[in-house]
């Protein structure tokens, strides 16, 4: 193909976007690399497991439930750590207080879902 430049002809390569033979190898690789990051990835969402959601609720002697619902913790010992923190914590302000539910939720929501 050619254009005018400033009354110059140029010629403009065209270009291919087919693959040549050497391009044609690294295909598989790719395919390859593919394959094993998403392999890794999946795996990396199975080594994280299952999130454990710590709920506490306390009745005060005036009749009144608070729950407390954390954040999700990886670990069931983290959970039950966090529980038993929260515990010390709530006991130590509220002596009279009383423990109504002390778990480690796996799944939050309406459970007739």
């Amino acid at each position: 193909m050619v254009t005018q430049h400033h009354g110059q002809p140029k010629k403009i390569k065209k270009t291919s976007y087919a693959l040549s033979l050497k391009s044609r190898h690294h295909i598989p690789s790719l395919a390859w690399f593919i394959l094993l990051f998403s392999a890794a990835v999946v795996a990396l969402f199975a080594m994280c497991g299952t999130n454990h959601y710590p709920l506490f609720t306390v009745l005060t002697p005036d009749g009144v439930a608070i729950n407390f619902l954390l954040r999700a913790r990886g670990e069931p010992q983290s959970c039950q750590s966090a529980l038993q923190r929260l515990e010390s914590t709530v006991k130590g302000i509220c002596p009279s207080c009383t423990v109504n539910a002390k778990q480690c939720l796996t799944r939050i929501g309406n459970s007739s879902a």
